[in-house]
């Protein structure tokens, strides 16, 4: 158990975070708690430098003996942690040069709406999809466990179906509207996502949501689950959608990438890239990309040359597909974004100073 002084610690550090809007907590032997606060790393100078102990207190009181077990079998483990039983975290323990550390995502107690992302209008026709897959990528901290779950939670109140969401661990919480919800945290529900995948399989149930896939075992059920009469909706850590379906075919044994291209091609029924720029004032602003598979998309990702999908998109906004550095050029000439933060996440930066500059 935690000591009465680190567990007042402990509160003020979070209650600080979610006070300050803050996204993520970092705690590290040799400083103080460092937070994340519209993409910028800030100490706390108030708090107390982190120890070795007091990191391991805290690890040995917020733990469970089962989840001790498994931390130091695998030297890190994720789960979710409820704060005053309403401010909840994302949480991940691990070891960083031979000394425990931590790092807590916070979670908004809100499903935000989906109309409030920043994403594309076109999105709107994937709640009416009931077989195929929908891929939501980009890097780490952009968002993507969100937009999954505020497709999810719109899905919930418009249609009737059975939803099995394999998380890990579990973010957001749902509660049944017109769906049935069942939210299956890896390590406590299943002994991993691919057993959960595979139960899921197995049961009645119209769309599958596979929040993080990491391995290639996961990958390649996903593909296969989407071949099927369901909806499967999962998320790919990828900072672009070529990179996101190429490290999909990857996932499979060089003699079946032909095939997995073709799989592919015929399930998938939108891709997402997502990232989160600063905004100039203070806070994020979603960036996204849009691909919606039509006959020439599909050609390419069979054929496997993804590189030229940018093309596609950028010709096809008619048929709702948004391009990234479109949509950054009209940030910049908004006043949103800075033409530096633009140019460093553009696709063709020599480019896309001449198309700020019109």
């Amino acid at each position: 158990m935690l000591q009465a002084a680190q567990q007042q610690a402990f509160a003020r550090i979070l209650t600080t975070v979610a006070g300050l809007k803050a996204s993520d907590l970092h705690l590290t032997v040799g400083n103080p708690p460092i937070l994340r606060i519209d993409g910028e790393l800030k100490q706390l100078q108030d708090e107390e430098i982190m120890t070795p102990e007091v990191l391991q207190s805290l690890i040995d009181g917020l733990l469970t003996e089962k989840q001790k077990q498994q931390f130091e079998q695998h030297k890190d483990i994720t789960l979710s942690y409820t704060f005053m039983d309403r401010i909840r975290f994302r949480m991940n323990v691990f070891y960083q040069k031979g000394y425990p550390a931590m790092s807590l995502r916070f979670i908004p107690d809100r499903i935000p709406n989906l109309g409030s992302l920043g994403l594309p209008e076109a999105i709107g026709a994937f709640l009416k999809l009931e077989h195929g897959l929908i891929l939501i990528t980009g890097p780490f901290g952009s968002g993507k466990t969100t937009t999954i779950s505020a497709l999810v939670q719109m899905i919930n109140a418009q249609r009737s179906d059975h939803i099995v969401m394999v998380e890990d661990p579990i973010e957001y919480l749902f509660i049944n509207d017109k769906s049935v919800i069942e939210q299956r945290e890896v390590g406590r529900d299943a002994e991993s996502m691919l057993a959960a995948l595979e139960l899921a399989d197995r049961e009645d149930v119209d769309i599958i949501v596979a929040s993080g896939m990491k391995s290639d075992e996961v990958i390649r059920k996903v593909i296969d689950l989407s071949t099927t009469d369901r909806l499967v909706i999962a998320s790919l850590a990828a900072d672009s959608i070529d990179h996101a379906l190429n490290r999909i075919v990857v996932a499979y044994p060089e003699d079946q990438r032909t095939n997995a291209r073709h799989l592919l091609a015929q399930s998938l029924q939108g891709i997402i890239c997502q990232h989160l720029l600063r905004r100039i004032g203070g806070g994020l602003v979603l960036v996204p990309e849009l691909l919606i598979p039509n006959t020439p998309a599909r050609s390419i990702i069979r054929e496997g040359t993804f590189g030229q999908l940018a093309n596609i998109i950028q010709t096809s906004r008619e048929q709702g597909m948004v391009a990234r550095d479109s949509v950054l050029v009209n940030f910049v000439q908004n006043g949103v974004i800075t033409p530096e933060e633009a140019r460093a996440y553009a696709h063709d930066k020599d480019q896309i100073d001449i198309m700020i500059r019109r």
